[in-house]
């Protein structure tokens, strides 16, 4: 089973539209089954997939210290295209 197929089958058996990444790798951690090349392999499939669109936010810590969060969104029915 692929990443993005691994991704799918979460979000539909916890029934979310979206997720965002960083909330996603946290869970499977805690799991147990989470390493670096998975992250990478997700990313990648998530590039060529057509199934979620991806968005950034950017979340301000503070003053000086800013970080951007991924959110996938799961569209089964919307047909995206890619760049």
């Amino acid at each position: 089973m692929t990443e993005v197929q691994q991704l799918i089958s979460f979000m539909e058996t916890g029934r979310r539209k979206m997720i965002s990444l960083t909330e996603y790798i946290g869970i499977q951690k805690k799991k147990g089954s989470w390493n670096n090349l998975r992250g990478l392999n997700l990313r990648r499939e998530l590039s060529l997939t057509d199934q979620f669109e991806v968005s950034y936010i950017r979340k301000q810590i503070d003053d000086e210290i800013s970080i951007t969060e991924t959110i996938v969104r799961y569209t089964p029915d919307i047909l995206i295209f890619k760049r």
